[in-house]
């Protein structure tokens, strides 16, 4: 997936995430137990225009892994507007 961010006031992908926690795992019957749960995407943003779903579980983000919604946000922060980005899914 290599989606463009835009930038408004900040940086906006278009996802709302939670941590993906061992037991929220095993309720969803996900076989992985790291990285981001993708919560909700907003219509027409640049996650929903490289396909990024509600139940995707972000993996990487420019091929480092995603550990914590902290340490998510914080690699965001770090990018350019238009700057493409690309994310390891498992959804």
């Amino acid at each position: 997936m290599s989606p463009r961010l835009e930038r408004g006031a900040s940086l906006f992908l278009g996802v709302q995430v939670t941590a993906l926690t061992p037991q929220i795992a095993g309720q969803l019957g996900l076989d992985v137990t790291t990285g981001v749960l993708v919560l909700a995407v907003v219509a027409g943003g640049p996650a929903d225009h490289a396909g990024i779903r509600p139940g995707d579980v972000i993996r990487t983000f420019n091929g480092k892994p995603v550990t914590s919604t902290e340490d998510f946000f914080a690699d965001l922060r770090g990018l350019q507007p238009e700057q493409k980005v690309t994310f390891g899914l498992r959804g």
